[in-house]
């Protein structure tokens, strides 16, 4: 059995990217720069909901690092 909400960890990744990317625009890179979490977070999602392990590192690592 699929699980439905896996589908909606993708939507909610590419959602905090684009709000990030947005805010990128509205407030320049510089004052973003303390806040590479939230792409992480993204990251987190988008890897969990695929359940794939690029370079051999877990999500949770990818979450971790950042």
């Amino acid at each position: 059995m699929r699980e439905p909400w896996r589908q909606t960890l993708v939507l909610g990744a590419l959602g905090m990217a684009t709000l990030y990317i947005y805010a990128i625009d509205q407030y320049c890179l510089f004052h973003l720069m303390d806040y590479p979490i939230f792409l992480g977070l993204a990251a987190y999602l988008a890897l969990s909901a695929v359940r794939a392990a690029p370079f051999g590192l877990r999500p949770l690592d990818v979450l971790r690092s950042t």
